[in-house]
């Protein structure tokens, strides 16, 4: 790095909506306790269209210049879990 970049940490809190499928016999077999909404019950003769949402936790790093220009971002850590 240079004398005109700097390193800048970040870390945020993003609400998502997560789409994707379930199978339906899965689906009923669920518990009620189940955190998913259903789009489509009839997407198809076998899975529905679901939806949820989470809060997930990044943590960014990103090397900016002078003039606040982003010159490199990457993300570190999801959730505590991933990307470590």
């Amino acid at each position: 790095m240079s004398a005109t970049e700097y390193v800048v940490d970040i870390e945020i809190d993003v609400n998502t909506e997560i789409d994707f499928f379930i199978d339906k016999r899965d689906y009923w077999a669920m518990g009620d306790d189940k955190n998913i909404s259903i789009q489509d019950h009839d997407w198809n003769d076998w899975v529905m269209w679901a939806s949820t949402e989470d809060i997930i936790n990044l943590k960014l790093s990103m090397i900016i210049d002078d003039e606040l220009k982003i010159n490199s971002c990457q993300i570190d850590q999801i959730n505590k879990n991933y990307a470590q």
